[in-house]
């Protein structure tokens, strides 16, 4: 539980804030202001988030996060806009962040997509995960003897209530909570959404599990309901929908970056996925301050 960092986005504008692939998994406490999330997986699916909510999502997930009024400025999550935890200033938007590296975690997440826990929904859970957030504030706010300690205890706690939550939400889904409790899937999966661009055989993928490929392949089938190789087309999809929309590189790098053996490759297996192009799909969704980077 070294690995572990918190933060406030603290802004009275309106505001777009993006973040890329990571091996984080993150989660986010919505202390005042109603915000729309966006992830990408591979399909965009959006959502609004209330006040009051908290927010739960794999880094290997690209996603971004607006204020209620849209704008076209765009921030990046890391390190950008969050600041250490400091005092209340009354903002219009008061967004905390929480990273930590757990592969279990950021698989769990990668697969069930975003986790929305409200008081309504868990309130055992939100209530758990809420007030350590909050005692872990104080805690870097104040700095005393032990904060180090206390800290790491603190996370803990929200891990393992994150955990299970995402249990409870998969009750009669055994496949899934089969899945999530397979480090070896886990470790292949990671590797997959670290870098799709790879070119991936289930070789590949079977010795970052440490199985034979015939086990593996059936295991992975059996407990996910897609292939591997689904698997690492729909990690594809998603990192070249959000760069379509957030950046404004060329088709030919989007389509080297994901691992398509010609940007002609990945336009028709855009087209086939989404009934439109690439192109067109950027005219319609892309962002006007999109980055080149």
């Amino acid at each position: 539980m070294d690995d572990v960092n918190y933060g406030v986005v603290a802004l009275s504008s309106s505001f777009q804030m993006q973040r890329q692939q990571s091996q984080y998994s993150y989660c986010y406490l919505v202390e005042r202001g109603d915000l729309e999330w966006e992830i990408y997986q591979p399909e965009v699916c959006r959502m609004r988030v209330p006040q009051g909510a908290i927010v739960a999502v794999s880094g290997l997930i690209p996603h971004v996060i607006r204020s209620a009024i849209s704008s076209n400025e765009v921030l990046d999550l890391d390190p950008e806009c969050i600041e250490p935890l400091t005092a209340d200033g009354g903002e219009d938007t008061r967004l905390i962040v929480g990273r930590v590296k757990n592969d279990a975690i950021t698989f769990a997440g990668a697969f069930l997509g975003l986790q929305i826990i409200t008081p309504e929904k868990a309130p055992r859970i939100h209530w758990r995960i809420w007030n350590a957030y909050k005692l872990i504030e104080d805690e870097l706010r104040d700095q005393e003897i032990g904060v180090e300690k206390t800290v790491r205890l603190l996370s803990e706690t929200i891990m393992l209530n994150e955990m299970r939550f995402v249990q409870d939400s998969v009750v009669g889904q055994a496949n899934v909570l089969g899945a999530v409790n397979d480090r070896r899937l886990i470790r292949s999966l990671l590797a997959i959404g670290r870098d799709p661009g790879r070119k991936w055989t289930i070789d590949d993928l079977a010795e970052v599990a440490s199985m034979s490929r015939t086990a593996f392949a059936s295991r992975f089938k059996s407990l996910l309901g897609v292939t591997p190789s689904e698997a690492v087309r729909y990690a594809r999809l998603a990192r070249s929908l959000y760069a379509l929309e957030n950046t404004a590189v060329s088709i030919e790098h989007i389509s080297d970056s994901c691992g398509y053996s010609s940007a002609a490759a990945f336009v028709r297996a855009f087209q086939k996925e989404f009934g439109m192009t690439a192109t067109r799909w950027r005219a319609e969704h892309g962002s006007p301050k999109a980055s080149t980077n």
